[in-house]
């Protein structure tokens, strides 16, 4: 009867998979829950390598934004910039833009040997290079946001897409900007991404030509401010010394801030690329402006764009060429629980629950491994275990509540539930009860009302500023645990009235 019963909880569940998977991620969308339960720990993991890795060498947070725009530049945040060159496959790590200047694939590798150790077969390289790079950003002083996941790793790379969509440092400003709007960009992007530059290094070969022959004429780049320009001949040679660094924010290499808006309007922009953001055109220079003299509103536009940089065509589960095995094997029992539904809208009154261990489909001679794997493990549930698949299935394919007596056809019933027979027989179920206790989870937070967030977390949890930040970073996460329905209640309303997205459980 607990088999029976359970199999029931699972019907209708299983039932809606192949609804949920001939779309992309929750209606086309990523969303920052999509690991909660098949890897809760993903954000902890990622931050803990990546700030060991900048610990190590500051320099290793502007490599790790800097892969995350070259992933995104070429066919969307889709991790083709990690594939190695293999059979039809050739690198983009070879193009022009990546060829001995792209670094922290060790770090990205370092990151997946953690992950696939405690989730394995889960996160794709494509969430990893977003998640870094946001942590790149927050560990070297700059903003932090919630980020949207659920990409999908692709099994291809562009090489030529590599060489021709990722903008380079003697481009003009209408080329970087025509290259943005390529991918959805639009020139407040271009100014805010611009702003990563405030760390890391360039290469002397990326900026010689500003030196020494801007034009083609022979003559230096005179916009550049001439102390300036000639400490960095200095360093950078008319010929040779190519891997030579220097560092891209004369003010404060190391520390993510507004100060490299603060260099262009001085005209000390180590590439070009960065200073036709004041010398080119209106806009761009009036947002420059903006941010050399508001930090906080160059942060909060480069969290959101950063957001929409991650959004760039990412591959999502109808589209994606990986596809877990749970996935697949769920796939499976849905098309034969479907037909089962059919066969009970066709004949509801021929239908008998208790024939269902014995249909033919099942036979172990015409069941693969996979498939009899899973129907024996289904099989060998509990009640309770059931009913928490259900929840996690539920949650994981975004499936509202559905009770299961309204996913049945006409014709069905529990066996043993009373129907059918008299009132106050033997059927009669006793009272289910009640709910006392509750969760309040932290699903996630708008960018721009972290501050508030961080306040309200406070208030409600008694903890002090860092650690409440420390936890309003891990969303999704556990808030409160084991409150009454009233004080849930209560929690869930501040947090949304500050911009939180919040839920009982």
């Amino acid at each position: 009867m607990a088999r029976l019963t359970s199999f029931l909880l699972l019907l209708p569940l299983l039932c809606f998979v192949p609804l949920c998977l001939c779309d992309k991620s929750y209606g086309g969308k990523l969303f920052p829950g999509f690991y909660a339960h098949s890897c809760p720990q993903v954000n902890e993991i990622v931050r803990s390598v990546v700030a060991n890795a900048v610990a190590r060498e500051t320099r290793m947070a502007a490599s790790l934004l800097r892969l995350h725009f070259h992933d995104c530049f070429v066919q969307g945040c889709d991790g083709s910039l990690l594939l190695a060159s293999s059979g039809r496959i050739v690198s983009e790590k070879n193009s022009n833009p990546n060829s001995r200047s792209a670094r922290g694939f060790d770090v990205v590798d370092q990151i997946k040997a953690e992950l696939e150790k405690q989730c394995p077969g889960t996160v794709s390289c494509a969430d990893v290079l977003t998640l870094a790079a946001r942590d790149s950003s927050v560990l070297t002083g700059g903003p932090s946001w919630v980020v949207p996941l659920g990409r999908r790793d692709s099994r291809s790379a562009s090489l030529s897409g590599s060489n021709n969509n990722i903008p380079a440092p003697n481009n003009t400003f209408q080329t970087i900007l025509s290259k943005f709007n390529r991918q959805g960009l639009d020139v407040t992007d271009l100014v805010a991404l611009s702003g990563s530059h405030t760390i890391g290094f360039s290469r002397c070969t990326s900026f010689r030509q500003r030196l020494y022959n801007q034009s083609g004429n022979g003559r230096p780049d005179m916009t550049l401010e001439q102390s300036f320009a000639a400490n960095l001949r200095q360093r950078c040679p008319r010929s040779g010394g190519d891997q030579i660094l220097s560092v891209l924010d004369i003010i404060s290499a190391a520390k993510f801030d507004n100060s490299y808006f603060k260099n262009l309007i001085e005209n000390m922009g180590l590439l070009n690329s960065d200073q036709v953001l004041f010398s080119s055109n209106e806009k761009s220079r009036e947002l420059v402006k903006k941010y050399a003299e508001d930090q906080g509103e160059f942060f909060e536009q480069f969290a959101e764009s950063m957001i929409k940089m991650g959004n760039i065509s990412p591959l999502t589960a109808n589209n994606n060429s990986i596809e877990s095995q749970t996935m697949r094997n769920l796939r499976i029992i849905s098309s034969h629980f479907s037909r089962v539904f059919k066969s009970i809208e066709t004949h509801p009154s021929s239908f008998q629950l208790f024939s269902i261990q014995s249909r033919s489909y099942s036979s172990p001679a015409t069941q693969s491994e996979n498939v009899s794997k899973i129907v024996n493990e289904l099989s060998n549930l509990t009640l309770l275990e059931t009913m928490d698949l259900t929840e996690i299935l539920r949650q994981k394919l975004d499936i509202s509540e559905l009770p299961v007596m309204a996913a049945m056809m006409p014709g069905m019933s529990f066996p043993g539930s009373g129907a059918g027979k008299s009132a106050g027989g033997e059927g009669k179920e006793k009272k289910k009860e009640a709910k006392t206790a509750f969760d309040v989870m932290l699903q996630a937070y708008e960018a721009v009302s972290k501050i508030k967030v961080i306040k309200e977390v406070r208030t409600i949890t008694d903890l002090g500023l860092k650690e409440a930040k420390d936890l309003v970073e891990k969303a999704p996460t556990l808030l409160k645990k084991g409150v009454s329905k009233e004080e849930a209640e209560k929690i869930i309303e501040k947090l949304k009235a500050v911009g939180a997205k919040v839920a009982m459980e």
